[in-house]
């Protein structure tokens, strides 16, 4: 089986809520992958839609920014594209409480986490999830939790894509990025096995790399999240 999908992470809505000329253009990124996400379905047939984490910059977001967020998902209910998010280091508190909760109640998206999992799956009809989601001081790679995602390893006892989805840093995938030096960080031979793509979030530059024909990739910010940022990616 084949599928076509849209994959983002690190929009972090509301991280610029101090600069609202800058803010603005945050929102305004946000609705813009949203458009050409529906133009891909009306075009190719697009699938889902998949965001790695940190959705929002903080697990209180602006009354505001969520008014925002909860329009621009209902557009892709709207017409037929559905959202599937995990949690990020930021959008989630440390109780692991986080309005991702509130917008699947709302049935605007499918919340790979709820009721505060870290690590899951989720089954749909076209294509398997697992999950490792993002915690504040990169908690989500207790001991515990590595192993657990193991047990997950993916056996291809039918014909759907599957695909891991980690808020988390990457060893490999982090060689040679600057500031990045002293991130606690998982080791592409801890992954577990047996998944099509692993879809990455929380490190804020696209780097893509192929290891037997499976992908890992980070697609980066959707939009940068401080000046550094705004001067090192330039878009």
């Amino acid at each position: 089986m084949r599928i076509k999908f849209a994959h983002s992470a690190d929009c972090h809505l509301g991280g610029w809520e101090k600069k609202p000329e800058i803010e603005k253009l945050n929102l305004e990124s946000f609705g813009k992958f949203i458009d050409d996400c529906i133009l891909e379905k009306k075009l190719n047939n697009l699938d889902f839609v998949l965001i790695v984490g940190d959705l929002f910059n903080t697990a209180q977001p602006s009354i505001d920014v969520l008014k925002f967020a909860t329009e621009q998902l209902k557009r892709l209910k709207d017409n037929d594209l559905p959202c599937y998010i995990s949690a990020g280091s930021h959008d989630s508190s440390i109780s692991g409480k986080t309005m991702l909760d509130v917008l699947e109640k709302a049935g605007l998206i499918t919340f790979l986490g709820r009721e505060g999992q870290i690590v899951g799956e989720e089954k749909t009809e076209k294509v398997d999830f697992v999950y490792l989601n993002g915690r504040r001081s990169s908690l989500e790679l207790e001991e515990g939790n590595i192993k657990r995602l193991k047990e997950f390893e993916a056996i291809s006892q039918n014909n759907k894509p599957k695909i891991c989805v980690l808020h988390t840093s990457i060893t490999e995938l982090m060689e040679g990025l600057e500031g990045n030096e002293n991130i606690k960080s998982l080791s592409e031979k801890e992954l577990p096995k047996g998944f099509d793509y692993y879809a990455l979030g929380h490190i804020h530059i696209k780097k893509i790399k192929k290891i037997n024909e499976k992908i890992l990739a980070y697609p980066g910010p959707l939009f940068p999240n401080n000046f550094s940022e705004l001067a090192k990616l330039k878009s």
